[in-house]
């Protein structure tokens, strides 16, 4: 149970890591664009 709560956690954090760089490369990219 522990062990899955923590695979989990760690599952969503790189999940939420993952999303955050490619909103950043996205916004990059629209910046970049302008």
């Amino acid at each position: 149970m522990k062990k899955r709560a923590s695979g989990q956690e760690e599952m969503q954090r790189k999940s939420k890591r993952v999303l955050m760089m490619t909103t950043v490369k996205y916004n990059w990219g629209a910046f970049v664009k302008m």
